[in-house]
Parts: C-alpha cells; structure tokens; sequence
C-alpha cells in the first residue's frame, strides 16, 4: 500500500513523441490524472504553433497546469517552476488526484526531482547589465567568456540557450564563483513516490520526425504567428522570443526566405534534441522506453 503521494513524470526529446502518448493513451486508464506541464516555452501566451503547445482538444482530455501563464517578455527561471509545480502537486494530492509531469526541459525536472542549487538569487542589476551585453556583444563572445571562468558551466550549455548562458555569468559576476561549483543534491526527494520515464527513439527517428514537425508548422501558420507576436509589441531579445522556432526569424532576410528559416529552425532543433537527450542520462532513475511500447509505460506508470 503507497504510503506517498504518487507523481508520475514523463520526458523525453523534442518530438520524441511525448504529447501523442500522453494524449491518446493516458485518460483512457485513469481519469484521475492533470498534467503538469514542464516546458519552458509552452509557459508563454501567444507562443502556440512554434512550441508544439497541446491543442485544446488535447488539453480537454486532461486537466492542465502552467500551461500560458507568462507573456513573452517575462523570464520563468527554473525556480519560479519549482515553487509554482509544488504549490500544484500538493492541490493535486489534496483533491485525490494523481499529477503527470510532462515536458522535456530537464533543468526544470531536475529542480524538482533533486531540489534547487544554493546557487545566489537573480541580481537585478547584473541580469541587465548582462542581457545589455547580449544584445551589443552578442552570444558567442559571452559564451567565449564563459568558457574561460567556467568551462564545466561552458560545455553544458549552447550558445543559443541565452537564458542559461546569462544566468551562468550572473552568478560568477555576483557570487565571484563558477556556477558549477553550486551543486544540486544527488539524492532524489524522499516525499513523493516519484516514477520516471524518459522517451527514446534512435536518433535519426528523431531527427525525421523533427523535420516534419517543422514542415508541419509552417503549413499550420507559424509565420503568421511570428508576425502577430511582434504586432503585439514583443521582441526577439524577449526570454520567449528566444526560443527555437521563433529567433530565427530575426536573422535579415528570414521572412523573405521561408525555406531557408525552416532549416534553420530544422537544423537547431536537432541539435536541441541531441543535448536533451544527454541531460536526462544525468538522472539516476528511471525507465528509458520506445514511445510505442505501451505496455512498459502502463507497468512504469502503474497503470495496468
């Protein structure tokens, strides 16, 4: 007999296959489930088409959480997820439901398997001198800086992850420290009965499934989205904007060369896909499982 409030979490990289499993399977065996969603890009409104947000139909089968809860202009720093997903789990125990978190940003379900780094606070004031230098300097030179104080930090994170990349900085800049000398515990939270699963396909699986779901959001209206986002006043320096799907188009030319953007995005989605699936090797539990093996989810979730 549990003794532990079950919560169930479900990752795995982009277009792995995530949302279909989840959406097509799981109510049908416990309508007890809400998800709770751990994507740092379907937090933000208007952000649909370019982050593969579930769609309402989806979203009808299964209550959802901290899904559109920020604008594009608003940071959602893996503690802001850490205190709001905590705060929704214990609702979610409270009222005898059963929370599924399901999403494929790692650091955001590593804070909330194993807890958040003594790492310093967000210093307002360095955070903006630092996002001033990104726009003037540009990412590769910070990335270049980081490499030099702290090649750890340096290695993990892509030039293009400029959220992670200034919030390293910030904390050598405000503590004098590296960020990788502010450790996170090893040992995984003891309060809940965690269940892990991480969905894998061989890569280029992957990677062609990638490509079409590109294809696929560009036929579904992305750039019409694009536009309707900067009509609205938000802009590409924006913490959502950022985001792949959505920063390519602020290269010259993108709109003009709608083939040639999606390539792009194409192109740095796989490698994004490729260093997801390299973080959650970092997690000391769990079960790796083929999206089509149905049969071992339903056993990992104790579902059957």
């Amino acid at each position: 007999m549990k003794t532990k409030p079950q919560v169930h979490i479900i990752t795995g990289p982009t277009a792995v296959g995530k949302s279909h499993l989840v959406y097509s399977l799981l109510p049908q065996y416990n309508p007890r489930l809400e998800v709770v969603c751990a994507d740092s890009r379907q937090i933000y409104r208007g952000m649909d088409i370019g982050t593969a947000k579930p769609s309402i139909q989806e979203q009808s089968l299964l209550p959802h959480h901290l899904l559109d809860i920020r604008d594009p202009r608003q940071v959602f720093s893996v503690g802001d997820f850490v205190r709001e997903a905590n705060e929704i789990i214990t609702d979610i125990h409270r009222r005898d439901k059963i929370p599924v978190v399901v999403g494929g940003t790692g650091f955001y379900l590593r804070g909330l398997m194993y807890g958040l780094s003594n790492a310093p606070p967000s210093n307002p004031r360095v955070r903006k001198e630092l996002e001033e230098e990104l726009g003037s300097r540009g990412a590769l030179a910070l990335a270049k800086e980081l490499s030099t104080i702290d090649p750890e930090s340096s290695a993990a994170i892509s030039p293009g992850d400029t959220y992670r990349l200034v919030r390293a900085l910030e904390i050598y800049r405000v503590s004098g420290k590296p960020r990788s000398t502010f450790r996170v515990t090893t040992t995984q939270r003891e309060d809940w009965d965690l269940s892990l699963v991480v969905l894998d396909r061989p890569r280029a699986e992957v990677y062609n499934r990638i490509d079409e779901r590109v294809g696929q959001m560009f036929a579904q209206g992305l750039v019409d989205e694009v536009k309707a986002l900067l009509s609205m006043g938000f802009q590409f320096s924006d913490p959502g904007m950022r985001t792949i799907g959505y920063r390519e188009f602020a290269e010259p030319g993108a709109f003009d060369q709608l083939e040639k953007t999606a390539l792009t995005i194409a192109r740095n989605t796989r490698h994004y896909a490729k260093r997801q699936s390299t973080y959650f090797k970092q997690f000391g539990s769990g079960r790796w499982l083929h999206p089509e093996d149905i049969k071992g989810l339903l056993v990992a979730l104790e579902l059957t």
